[in-house]
């Protein structure tokens, strides 16, 4: 037994998983704590991820802390609230043609976790407008994700 059995046997009683596993495969079946923690640890990650880059507070006090321009400062979160659809609004109709969509997710996740990279690389080498303007750019396209 590892730390995902008992972290799925904590949150989900035996006949709550006799009752999942009535409908699955044996295989799908002792696959399923792993997956539960799989899915737990991914979400927490997220989770953090978006607290380290949240636009209201962290991403202002980083421009702020590089020397970018108040303009760029006063953009973060009105540009990332009218464009964080925009994106969705662009590729649902596509995504929902797949009938298996993890790939897509696992992509997004790649992607966001790419721009918080980028946001760490941009606050350590650039600073003013540059990095306002990238800033910016990268947080209206990470929060559509």
């Amino acid at each position: 037994m590892n730390g995902f059995d008992n972290l799925h046997g904590l949150f989900v009683g035996d006949d709550e998983l006799a009752q999942v596993c009535r409908d699955l495969p044996e295989s799908a079946c002792r696959e399923q704590p792993r997956n539960y923690g799989l899915h737990v640890v991914s979400l927490s990650l997220t989770r953090v991820g978006e607290g380290l880059t949240d636009a209201k507070l962290v991403l202002a006090w980083l421009l702020d802390a590089i020397g970018a321009p108040t303009w760029a400062i006063g953009l973060l979160v009105p540009v990332r609230e009218s464009l964080a659809m925009l994106p969705q609004l662009l590729i649902s109709a596509r995504i929902r043609r797949f009938s298996i969509r993890k790939t897509v997710y696992v992509v997004g996740c790649v992607v966001q976790g790419v721009a918080i990279v980028g946001f760490g690389l941009v606050g350590l080498t650039l600073s003013g407008n540059t990095a306002g303007i990238i800033l910016r750019t990268t947080c209206s396209l990470n929060s559509s994700l």
